[in-house]
């Protein structure tokens, strides 16, 4: 099945709306991490990259859990947070 371009267009548009509104979390996570690295507490790097890592590691965590259901042991927060702790 091919779409043509103008079939498209109305959802790039709707896409384009709703994109800012998710990445408010993803920015205010990068805030966080953001004064996190200025106290010395989180490694150094692009604050929203570092979110974006976080975000994408968690949902797929989730996923899996929800894939493979209490079959999945959930790793510790300690874990996640390592991967920013300096």
């Amino acid at each position: 099945m091919s779409f043509s371009i103008a079939s498209r267009r109305p959802l790039q548009q709707s896409v384009k709306l709703m994109l800012p509104a998710t990445l408010v979390p993803m920015k205010l996570l990068g805030s966080i991490i953001k004064a996190g690295q200025i106290q010395g507490v989180f490694i150094k790097g692009d604050a929203l990259q570092l979110a974006a890592m976080l975000i994408a590691a968690t949902q797929g965590l989730a996923a899996f859990r929800m894939t493979f259901g209490t079959n999945f042991k959930m790793p510790g927060k300690e874990l996640l947070m390592n991967m920013l702790a300096v």
